[in-house]
């Protein structure tokens, strides 16, 4: 809801120099409103945290804290350097002298992830996720997350998450067309200007794989995601008219860049509820902007949509099957004269559940399968292993025990095409092993805030030997004051000797396969065995299994069908802390990027 209502707003862009003024005395108030939270308590409170006492690093700055130790280094790699100095306890400082805690001890994380209601996000993160989704799942709090969540989790239940999968074969072989029809393309302009190929010499061609894999992801989005196929794969057969068609696309896009490099001032204006008013403030950047017009984009899209899903599930009847997108589910769950009107969601719930999934699916899945690329790339070996386990798994290869679902033709390339059931894909273990071992060292999201909306004490393994306080005492658990904040950081976590053995730096699929993997930590609180990337308690990540599936065909269709490395092998690929997902660079060149050089096998 706006803070300022959309009359007065009316009134007062027809009227700029009354529009100037109250934007003036607004900022005012918003100035002297914040200097009386300072000396009431954001300032006063910190300074008598028991957090204090905890060991640490120093704050080199009341105004950034330890802030920007962590954006200048790599992602995560500052709580894993305090964690290796101070210990599975520690704090620092946040904006304003505010305090942070972060553990690795197993019962405090499991005692964080399964108190939602004492471990919130903080309001800066949810205004922001607000602003660029809606009040979605992410976004959502106490009882309103579990009502959302219990409609959403029942929508990536495994039937469903089955069905699914066949949209995201299909996606993905369709973008394995159109690299063969490129790379046919490159070839014959190469043999029609001169040059020469040797004998078994492969054409190839160079893409940029971050934005390739950005297009299929958002094709699978949206056809499971609400049953619309934005053919972004195919975007450049499009003149420039049909690329700017889709509002939608464009929104997502704007919202998720404009969280890119948040600067001091962008914290400041995530602390600010959404209205059109405070949008004219002088010190609300243009990205804020762009976040709000993408927003109401999306919004407004997802209103007609959700009008159009309820119009045809009513048409068709309750017994109607033929759409399994999410939205469908979704509006199909929320209809139905079984769920009790307090358990179901608003409109507004259910369309804020569209960009949420679209930006959250869509960033993540995108990052990890770019990560994935960039190991396969720099590593033949373990390229080889990963074909050489597909192609032994093929219908006709003597060693094959896989179970083969036919494919339906769609393309002149997939005429004897077929792929691997759903509870298949768990039959190719390096596979398996190797994405892991990419969602252990490559996290899409390096760490998860939460604050204290109480004071609490949070207990810690019997086994723990005690925290060495900055008084010379010892600890057995962590006193929390209400206001602190507490840093879930994956990352760090991912990388511990304690969970993953003394090779935890080292990238080795190995470490999840037979005996390798019963030697691992058991004990995570997560939702996935012995890896925190998808957290767990109850806000662990809802479409884990799907995000696993699709991530599983994407790396098992381009690895069967094309070897891929870096165009320069001396080029340098680089991790950045931006506000969503950390997403591969080239060192010394502007943009996110990941060059690839392909050809068919």
């Amino acid at each position: 809801m706006a803070l300022i209502p959309d009359f007065l707003g009316s009134f007062l862009l027809k009227h700029p120099f009354l529009t100037f003024v109250v934007v003036i005395l607004l900022s005012i108030l918003l100035f002297v409103y914040y200097i009386l939270y300072l000396l009431t308590g954001g300032l006063i409170r910190p300074h008598f945290s028991p957090a204090l006492n905890l060991p640490g690093p120093k704050s080199p700055s009341y105004l950034w804290g330890n802030v920007k130790t962590i954006r200048d280094l790599l992602p995560g790699q500052a709580h894993h350097e305090w964690y290796e100095q101070y210990g599975d306890v520690f704090a620092y400082k946040g904006f304003f002298g505010t305090n942070r805690i972060c553990t690795h001890d197993v019962r405090a994380l499991q005692y964080v992830l399964n108190h939602g209601e004492e471990f919130t996000k903080p309001e800066e993160v949810r205004n922001t996720l607000k602003k660029l989704g809606g009040e979605g799942l992410i976004w959502a709090e106490g009882a309103v997350h579990k009502r959302q969540r219990r409609v959403v989790l029942n929508a990536f239940n495994n039937n469903n998450v089955r069905q699914l999968t066949e949209v995201i074969w299909e996606k993905a072989l369709e973008l394995r067309d159109v690299w063969f029809s490129r790379i046919g393309k490159s070839a014959a302009a190469a043999r029609a200007s001169g040059q020469k190929f040797a004998m078994g010499e492969a054409p190839s061609m160079t893409v940029d794989g971050l934005d390739w894999i950005a297009k299929l992801t958002f094709d699978i989005m949206g056809l499971t995601g609400f049953g619309f196929d934005f053919n972004y794969i195919n975007i450049d057969n499009l003149d420039a008219e049909e690329q700017d068609a889709d509002e939608l696309v464009k929104a997502i896009k704007q919202a998720v860049e404009s969280g890119d490099n948040p600067s001091f001032l962008a914290f400041i204006g995530a602390m600010l509820p959404r209205s059109k008013m405070l949008l004219r403030l002088p010190f609300i950047s243009k990205k804020e902007k762009i976040a709000a017009e993408a927003h109401d984009t999306m919004h407004a899209l997802g209103l007609k949509l959700l009008q159009e899903k309820k119009e045809e599930i009513l048409k068709l009847g309750p017994n109607e099957e033929q759409r399994s997108d999410l939205c469908s589910l979704l509006v199909r769950a929320n209809m139905s004269p079984d769920v009790p009107e307090s358990l179901r969601l608003s409109d507004e719930d259910v369309v804020a559940q569209i960009p949420t999934f679209l930006i959250a699916g869509h960033e993540t899945t995108t990052t990890t399968v770019a990560w994935a690329l960039y190991i396969i790339a720099t590593n033949p070996e373990i390229q080889n292993k990963i074909r050489r386990e597909i192609i032994t798994s093929l219908p006709g290869s003597s060693m094959s025990a896989v179970p083969f679902t036919p494919f339906t033709p769609f393309s002149p390339f997939h005429g004897r095409e077929s792929h691997p059931e759903f509870e298949a894909l768990n039959d190719h273990p390096y596979l398996d092993a190797f994405i892991k071992e990419v969602l252990r060292l490559y996290p899409a999201l390096p760490v998860s805030r939460r604050v204290a909306t109480k004071d609490c004490v949070i207990p810690l393994s019997p086994e723990f030997p005690g925290i060495k306080c900055k008084d010379g005492s010892i600890a057995h658990q962590i006193r929390v004051q209400k206001g602190d904040g507490i840093d879930i950081a994956t990352a760090s976590i991912n990388l511990s000797k304690t969970f993953f053995g003394e090779d935890a730096a080292e990238f080795k699929p190995e470490r999840w396969l037979g005996a390798n993997q019963e030697k691992l930590h058991t004990m995570l609180p997560s939702i996935m065995p012995n890896l925190m990337t998808f957290l767990g308690g109850s806000r662990a990540c809802v479409g884990y299994k799907f995000a696993m599936a699709e991530i599983k065909i994407v790396i098992y269709t381009i690895i069967r069908n094309f070897r891929i490395e870096l165009p320069d092998p001396d080029m340098e690929i680089i991790r950045k802390n931006d506000a969503i997902v950390s997403r591969p660079l080239v060192k010394g060149q502007s943009g996110n990027q990941l060059p690839l050089r392909i050809r068919r096998v």
